[in-house]
């Protein structure tokens, strides 16, 4: 074991500044990593806690923390009303491959209009779940082939 003075001699020497420099860096890394894992909480909850709502007004995407008690619609940092539903991801894009960042939809159900909801962007159906695509998984519809679809069943039925 060391003693105090034999440790004051090796750090006044030439590698006395570098391994100060080193412990206090590896000090502030453990701090952080320690902070980070102990109080500000995983990305997963950090997103459940804080879920994506559109502006129903202006169609932009935003976090907001959800509180007990919280009602739809939420305030909405656009607006500064409660304009402010929860988004939902539509991972296809309009040629039938998944994307690699989803867009956020509004469903049709929030705005009180009938029948599903279609990805403005890519005019496919939106999933409600909102769930990324898995491996070997088909594309929803597209407008048109959900209309065809539909009008086929339709005939039969009748």
């Amino acid at each position: 074991m060391l003693g105090f003075e034999e440790i004051r001699e090796r750090l006044t020497g030439k590698a006395g500044p570098i391994v100060v420099v080193a412990l206090f860096i590896t000090g502030i890394v453990v701090l952080y990593l320690t902070y980070r894992h102990w109080w500000a909480g995983s990305s997963a909850e950090q997103r459940a806690n804080a879920p994506v709502f559109i502006d129903c007004i202006t169609g932009k995407a935003f976090y907001c923390n959800v509180h007990a008690g919280e009602t739809l619609p939420v305030r909405s940092p656009f607006t500064g009303r409660r304009t402010g539903y929860p988004g939902t991801f539509a991972w296809w894009s309009a040629n039938g491959t998944p994307l690699k960042k989803p867009d956020i939809v509004l469903l049709n159900e929030y705005l009180g209009k009938p029948g599903p909801t279609f990805d403005p962007r890519t005019n496919r159906l939106v999933l409600p779940a909102g769930l990324p695509p898995t491996p070997g998984q088909k594309p929803p519809p597209t407008k048109a082939q959900y209309d065809a679809y539909m009008a086929k069943w339709r005939t039969e039925q009748n």
